[in-house]
């Protein structure tokens, strides 16, 4: 069953972080909206907040310490708002979760298609936008 579009809630932003054609993935935890569905780093856009702002600071709650991150290029959902920016990084990490997440995982883009993905995270992994990223 896809979830219904969250229309009634904040903006969303996240990071696409992707290194040698893999990009990190985190598995919501049972605590949150969407348990099980896979997304990106990030969350809602607090008021005042710029969605590049915004990406990063939720990323950073998330996935803990940062490596150097550039942000090069962001798509946008139709479906919701939410965007997502590209981080090109020069090595993996490894994220330090917090409550929100469960699992984390460096997937390719056919591996990703594949996952349970948040509806929005899906729309941008298969957009003409991302696909000029890549």
């Amino acid at each position: 069953m896809i979830p219904e579009p969250r229309t009634k809630l904040a903006p969303g932003a996240g990071v696409a972080f992707v290194h040698q054609g893999k990009i990190l993935l985190l598995k919501r935890s049972r605590d949150v909206h969407f348990p099980g569905l896979w997304n990106f780093p990030g969350g809602m856009i607090e008021p005042g907040e710029t969605p590049r702002a915004g990406a990063i600071r939720e990323a950073a709650e998330e996935a803990g310490p940062l490596p150097r991150v550039v942000l090069s290029a962001r798509c946008h959902a139709k479906r919701v708002p939410y965007t997502a920016f590209l981080a090109h990084i020069e090595a993996p990490f490894v994220p330090q979760l917090n409550w929100e997440s469960s699992r984390y995982q460096w997937v390719s883009l056919p591996q990703a298609r594949h996952l349970r993905l948040l509806p929005e995270v899906r729309e941008i992994l298969n957009s003409p936008c991302f696909a000029q990223w890549w």
